[in-house]
């Protein structure tokens, strides 16, 4: 009698792990591989004319401050002005366009949290007698809980 219910139990048992080979586990069988996409936040530079620039902001997700300081090459180019590039139109905004002879510096704050790609800021610079450069100096990145938000520049 025992042996006949271990018998059905081992047949139950039997069939369910041949279902489970016919319908697959996963990349096998017919079925689209799950392929892991990796979003990385990150802050860069556009040039977008002779004397505009954008920094633009890539997969920022949970950041309730950014705090950029971007040089920029002032034996071409002069004067900057920063002005909001509207990603985050809640947060406050503030720049330093004087911060140093040759860099800027650029903060956003809010109470919440916020996610997004778009333009963090626009800097044109008043006259530029060549191709000048700007470049992101340090970016730093915490959300609303005080706590690092990783972002590369």
């Amino acid at each position: 009698m025992k042996f006949i219910k271990f018998s059905q139990s081992l047949k139950s048992a039997f069939v369910l792990v041949i279902l489970a080979f016919m319908w697959g586990c996963g990349g096998g069988g017919g079925s689209t591989p799950n392929d892991v996409v990796s979003t990385v936040a990150s802050v860069s530079v556009v040039r977008s004319s002779n004397t505009e620039y954008v920094i633009q902001g890539n997969n920022l997700v949970g950041v309730a401050a950014v705090e950029l300081v971007v040089s920029y090459d002032s034996t071409t180019l002069s004067s900057p002005t920063v002005t909001n590039g509207g990603l985050f139109p809640g947060a406050l905004f503030a720049a330093n366009p004087q911060f140093t002879p040759s860099s800027i510096k650029i903060a956003f704050v809010s109470a919440t949290d916020m996610s997004g790609t778009g333009q963090l800021a626009k800097i044109s610079f008043a006259s530029a007698t060549g191709s000048g450069t700007v470049s992101i100096v340090s970016a730093n990145t915490i959300n609303s809980k005080s706590e690092q938000v990783p972002v590369t520049f």
